[in-house]
């Protein structure tokens, strides 16, 4: 299964506690990028993740990046079985 959350528009007290309960209980975490405010504070809490900031760097425009991280998402979901 993946489930997908938001972190919200910014400040980590935008996070929801259910999205916080979801990151806590998981195991394979992919953020679309790091560079977001909720980082810190997923990583001061333990919250271990995987980005896809280089997939903006290796296609020149978003629709080829946002169809690499899906097509990748559900390769590691058949892999995994349950990602966020």
């Amino acid at each position: 299964m993946i489930k997908i959350i938001g972190r919200g528009p910014g400040s980590s007290d935008a996070l929801t506690l259910s999205t916080v309960e979801v990151l806590k209980n998981s195991h394979k975490i992919y953020l679309r990028t790091e560079k977001h405010p909720t980082v810190k504070y997923l990583c001061d809490i333990g919250i271990r993740f995987e980005t896809y900031d280089g997939a903006y760097e290796k296609f020149d425009d978003f629709d080829d990046v946002y169809g690499f991280i899906a097509e990748d998402l559900i390769k590691k979901a058949l892999e995994y079985k349950d990602i966020v």
